[in-house]
Parts: C-alpha cells; structure tokens; sequence
C-alpha cells in the first residue's frame, strides 16, 4: 500500500473518531441537562439525539464498538442519577441501569428500523409506561403474562 493511501485512511479513521467523540459528548450533555429536571434518567435526550441524527445512529447502533460507546455513555448517565434519587436501593443501581439502557437500545433499533414511525414524545411515553406500569397494564391486560 502507498504512502499516500495510508496518509489517507489515517486521515479518515481521525475524523471517524473525532466524530464519534463529538457525538458521545453531544449525547452525554443532553442527558446530564435533562435528568437535572426528572426523577427518571434522560431518555427524552436520547430519543431526540437518535431523532436528530437517524442516519448516523443506524450506522453507529450497528456498529459493535459505537453501540458500547454509545451505551457506556448512557449506563454512566443512568448510573450516577439512580445513585442520587435512590441512594439505598435493594437492588443492585448497575443492574437497573444495564435492564434501562438495554430496553431503550432495543427500542431505539426498532424505531430506527421502522423510519422513526412515533415522535420522539411518543417514544418516550411508550418505553416509560413500559417501565413504570410493566408489560399488564402497558398491553391493557389483567392476564399474568409471566408464569412460572
């Protein structure tokens, strides 16, 4: 490989991380602005970045390393504020964070996938009454749906 296709590529990969990292912090500010203001995590910000920046998202979601970029920004976010508003929690603050951020990448896939058919206040009331009434009452069900 020539000299001036290494410099090349080098010079992509740069911008590729740079980007990335802009990105990361974009994302990071939004959260930490709106869980200033909500007992709950910043999960309006993260539907308005995805909303904000589809094409890349779908890019990044798809990506192994920028899917852990994006969901180590979120788990710290969602980590630090459970910390604060439940300091003495039964259960484990980074097991909560992991099953939140896991729920809200999955349906941030799905809605990427089906060309962001909800708006972003939408998606935010969809995935919080999922979390906040479970499965029964989101589906408008009294059955018990986990049986053991």
């Amino acid at each position: 490989m020539d000299w001036t296709l290494r410099s090349d590529i080098a010079k992509t990969v740069d911008l590729l991380l740079a980007t990335i990292e802009g990105f990361r912090q974009e994302l990071l500010e939004r959260f930490e602005a709106e869980t200033a203001n909500s007992s709950l995590p910043g999960f309006r910000a993260q539907f308005q970045h995805a909303a904000d920046n589809n094409i890349f998202y779908e890019a990044i979601l798809n990506h192994v390393q920028g899917r852990q970029q994006i969901r180590s920004v979120m788990i710290n976010a969602v980590q630090s504020h459970l910390k604060e508003i439940a300091p003495d929690s039964p259960m484990p603050i980074d097991l909560v964070a992991n099953y939140l951020v896991g729920a809200v990448l999955q349906l941030l896939d799905w809605w990427l996938a089906n060309d962001l058919i909800y708006s972003v206040e939408e998606m935010e009331k969809i995935f919080l009454k999922l979390i906040r009434q479970g499965l029964p009452t989101a589906l408008d069900t009294n059955q018990d749906l986990v049986t053991t």
